[in-house]
């Protein structure tokens, strides 16, 4: 896929300018090129993009001003008597960044202006990154917003960077190009564009006539570093090293161009061949053709469904180690997402299910890693029988092919519906809310690395298409249609949406349409472990879909010695939650508050409705009625009850003395899952890898000779349908 066409769609691009850029060979400013690259800015910006400024330049503008300030307290004579300037004093690179920062600022300011913008400028130093990390990435966002062009330095005044570079172990940064590369990473850019004197990175010698710029690197040992340019601490070897950098740790794209070209960074945003490209994946694509994302995620299926299970395992494992060593940088996006849905009032369960947390990352890598060493599941024979005389026919697992799923908030799906996908060698496309969007790309940005890192010693690299990225609304309503490239459709999200996406497709749609989760506590239940039990299914998670809703207690426990059923109701009210009972179960629970919702109502919250009951009868039907099929428990010390509420409750999972939060595929050993399902075709309950595979029929001839039916038509003996022994494997 050519990720440069993407490029317009970028929402946040940092630019960075080195001192050949901005300044002239006699350190001066270059007056056109930086007025063209303020113009191209402005360009940006008026399309809605937000843009930062790592710029060079203070040094050399301050060696000026301290050079003249020299020629002017000199006296004439030495002037005189010294043509080359040896007389004047020199002074140190902090000493000229003092003197110069002033000046690059107002500069700035002076063109900005100009096009009604303003700029500020922000000096960092590593400790800064050490201690106030947060701080910068909230200055930024916070600048950026407001539509001002934050311009970005290494505090040169307080720096104590040598010069040649001699002191980069354990640094953080080091020159202006690793300073933009942390800050791409830190406030999540879509695009880092490196301007240098140069047009890209050469595949030989740049003095060489031969030598032509590399589209497109593919590792330091295709390239030949020329030496480095007139000025400037690097060189290219320092911006290649911040390219790969930025490129590993989740910046979608990093270009290395020419600053020096009037329309480099207009050319390089609308999709021109400019400089060299360093990316590890895709870009966002709002606008890009679905049908392309869809045939392309069949071509990929097909080469991950010929992969060995080994190789899927290899896969595997890498993302969960990636998952692990970049989740400073995922948690860090997280951040960006909650900020934003707090500013905006998201709803609670939403804001809830948005939140990635340093636990949920590792239960998620842990869950790949319990994928990956599973017996590869594709190619499993379910069956085998003997039709004739050396006429065998097998029965085996397949994969789907391309599975689209589309979920709200919930970013951490991701991973999850990868590893299952990868896993199950199947094709996948990912459809996640706005509200997540910075947090998703992180994770899309990990796992793609994760296949690059694992796949790149296999005999054909495995596409990135793998892992299709969906943006937009209306790229879904036209995947939605695409039934002959698309096997199954998963919702992960509110009722409404699963509704609105099994009424809007004829491909199969495997889902829940709500949760409305069930806890019985029968007549003969311990009150201590219903009370434990029930606390965890409602407050271990409110907004999961395997939280419980509704609580039927058996109406005999209220008139047990001590009425341990009050107690049980204080000690829930007293744990935060808010009891709701209709008119005929109120006067059971003087906590509780009269039910205005249907007695189908899925709180997501620490909520739940009470409903009094006669019988263990009338708690099954109840459950059947107006249950969603999700997952119900019973709560009793009498195993003949317990067996037949497991046996007449018709849902997908049904649980004695076990909290309904034990409906999940990481807690029953799946390692993941695409999501619940309460139909009953395909699959049902959490689905992990099972559900993402089929059976295909395999009909083989031994006896050198071939079998044709007419043969078996004339002689019906010729049949012997004998069942063989199951195998794992042919």
């Amino acid at each position: 896929m050519d990720v440069r066409k993407n490029f317009k769609l970028a929402k946040r691009v940092l630019i960075k300018v080195g001192t050949s850029v901005v300044t002239q060979p006699d350190g001066t400013f270059a007056l056109a090129r930086v007025g063209h690259l303020v113009e191209e800015i402005y360009t940006l910006m008026k399309e809605g993009k937000q843009v930062a400024l790592v710029s060079s330049g203070s040094v050399g503008q301050g060696r000026q001003v301290l050079r003249r300030q020299a020629l002017l307290s000199t006296p004439l004579r030495k002037h005189i008597t010294h043509h080359d300037g040896d007389h004047l004093p020199t002074f140190n690179s902090r000493v000229c960044a003092a003197a110069g920062q002033g000046g690059m600022i107002a500069f700035y300011e002076s063109l900005f202006s100009q096009k009604g913008l303003n700029c500020s400028q922000v000096l960092l130093l590593e400790d800064d990154f050490r201690t106030k990390k947060s701080l910068i990435r909230e200055t930024l966002d916070n600048l950026m917003a407001a539509g001002i062009v934050p311009i970005i330095n290494e505090n040169d005044v307080m720096s104590l960077r040598s010069t040649p570079l001699t002191d980069t172990n354990g640094a953080i940064f080091w020159d202006n190009d690793s300073l933009a590369s942390v800050i791409a990473q830190e406030i999540g850019v879509d695009l880092l564009l490196l301007l240098t004197d140069v047009p890209g990175i050469y595949d030989q010698d740049p003095r060489n006539a031969q030598a032509k710029v590399i589209p497109v690197f593919k590792g330091i040992k295709d390239i030949i570093v020329g030496p480095k340019s007139r000025v400037g601490r690097g060189g290219m070897k320092s911006k290649i090293d911040a390219a790969v950098e930025a490129a590993d740790n989740g910046v979608p794209a990093v270009v290395i161009a020419s600053g020096n070209d009037r329309h480099t960074i207009s050319r390089i945003m609308n999709g021109d061949n400019v400089g060299t490209l360093f990316t590890t994946s895709t870009m966002s694509t709002d606008s890009s053709d679905p049908l392309e994302k869809a045939k392309d995620a069949k071509t990929a299926s097909h080469v991950l469904q010929s992969l060995s299970g080994n190789q899927r395992s290899q896969i595997l494992f890498e993302m969960a180690n990636q998952l692990n060593q970049q989740r400073r940088k995922i948690i860090e996006a997280n951040d960006r997402d909650l900020r934003e849905a707090k500013r905006v009032n998201l709803e609670a369960p939403l804001l809830s299910r948005l939140k990635i947390t340093n636990e949920k990352i590792d239960t998620i890598a842990t869950g790949i890693e319990t994928l990956a060493k599973m017996t590869d599941p594709v190619g499993e024979v379910l069956s085998k029988t003997q039709v004739g005389e050396g006429l065998i026919l097998t029965k085996e697992t397949v994969p789907l092919g391309v599975v689209l799923v589309i979920f709200e908030s919930r970013p951490d799906a991701i991973p999850q519906l990868a590893s299952l996908a990868i896993r199950s060698g199947n094709g996948l496309l990912l459809k996640g809310g706005k509200e997540a969007s910075n947090t998703n790309k992180a994770l899309h940005n990990v796992l793609t690395y994760a296949i690059s890192l694992a796949t790149r010693e296999f005999p054909a690299p495995l596409p990135e298409e793998i892992l299709g990225l969906v943006e937009t609304r209306e790229e879904i309503e036209f995947l939605l249609e695409m039934q002959d490239l698309i096997s199954l459709v998963i919702p992960r999200g509110s009722s409404s949406l699963i509704r609105h996406i099994q009424k809007s497709s004829r491909i199969p749609v495997l889902g829940h349409a709500a949760g409305i989760c069930h806890i019985y506590v029968h007549e003969d239940a311990n009150l201590d472990v219903a009370e434990r039990i029930i606390k965890d299914a409602k407050l271990d998670y409110p907004a999961a879909c395997n939280s419980v809703e509704t609580l039927l207690l058996n109406k005999n426990l209220f008139s047990k010695p001590g009425n341990g059923c009050m107690k049980l109701l204080d000690a829930l009210v007293l744990a935060g939650i808010a009891l709701f009972a209709p008119p005929g179960s109120l006067s059971y629970i003087p906590q509780g508050q009269e039910l205005t919702q249907s007695l189908s109502f899925e709180y997501s919250a620490p909520s739940m409705t009470v409903v009094i009951v006669s019988d263990l009868t009338s708690a099954i039907e109840h459950v059947n009625q107006y249950g969603s099929g999700h997952t119900e428990s019973i709560i009793t010390e009498n195993t003949a009850a317990a067996d037949e509420f497991l046996d007449r409750v018709d849902s997908a999972c049904v649980f004695h003395n076990a909290s309904t939060r034990f409906a999940d595929g990481y807690r029953f050993g799946l390692g993941a899952e695409v999501g619940i399902s309460t139909g009953k075709l395909h699959a049902r309950g959490p689905v992990g890898v099972e559900g993402l595979l089929t059976s295909k029929w395999k009909l083989r001839s031994t006896n050198g000779k071939g079998d044709i039916v007419s043969e078996y038509s004339k002689d019906p003996s010729k049949y012997l349908h004998k069942r063989l022994d199951r195998v794992a494997k042919l």
